[in-house]
């Protein structure tokens, strides 16, 4: 009876021995599942940040690339703007051929206002220049004086020859401001820098009136 009863004292022992070791293993199986999920969990967050730490640099690079070509573009609109003010800034010379065949180099505009004349009146025989503008001589002594503060303007007839033969460039009365006008009574007059020059009919005779201002 006493061996029945250790016995049966000795299989309760086993079994709650048992069922404690089988309620701690299911524990540590738990902590360990917990354990995983949670590694899962900062891995995928490790990757997300990855990627986007990923994104925004390809982001940053475009942004980059970006503002590289554009301060390219705006560099070479810088260059081209720069190429055009030189080649219409003040003071450019042309090459403009004489009737014999010689080369000058004028202003740019005085090559302009001859180009606007030689139609009618050919290319100059001859080329002048001074401080104060240039002359172009064509034949039948018509006449192109220019200066950068009135421009061109032509010499023709009496008036021209009354210029050209008191000086021209040097003349005290200056450079033609436009052409010549006719005069309400006959006649006509042109106005120069310094004065005016007119060609009257007086008394039955022609003549070269110089009025200086």
């Amino acid at each position: 009876m006493k061996r029945t009863l250790a016995t049966v004292i000795a299989a309760v022992t086993i079994a709650g021995g048992l069922a404690a070791c089988t309620s701690d293993g299911g524990s540590s199986s738990d902590g360990s599942g917990d354990a995983s999920a949670t590694t899962g969990a900062e891995a995928s967050g490790g990757a997300d940040a990855s990627a986007s730490d990923s994104a925004d640099s390809s982001d940053s690079a475009d942004a980059s690339e970006s503002e590289g070509a554009t301060d390219g573009a705006d560099a070479e609109g810088e260059d081209a703007e720069g190429a055009n003010g030189a080649e219409g800034a003040d003071g450019e010379t042309v090459e403009q051929q004489t009737a014999d065949g010689q080369s000058v180099l004028i202003p740019a505009d005085f090559k302009s206002a001859i180009d606007e004349v030689s139609g009618e009146w050919g290319d100059p025989e001859s080329i002048q220049q001074e401080d104060n503008g240039a002359l172009a001589t064509f034949a039948e002594e018509n006449l192109l004086a220019w200066s950068e503060d009135s421009g061109a303007a032509p010499l023709v007839g009496m008036i021209g020859q009354t210029w050209a033969d008191q000086g021209g460039l040097t003349n005290e009365i200056g450079l033609p401001t436009a052409p010549e006008e006719t005069l309400p009574d006959g006649g006509w007059t042109q106005t120069f820098t310094n004065g005016v020059i007119n060609w009257v009919n007086e008394g039955g005779e022609w003549t070269a009136q110089v009025e200086p201002n």
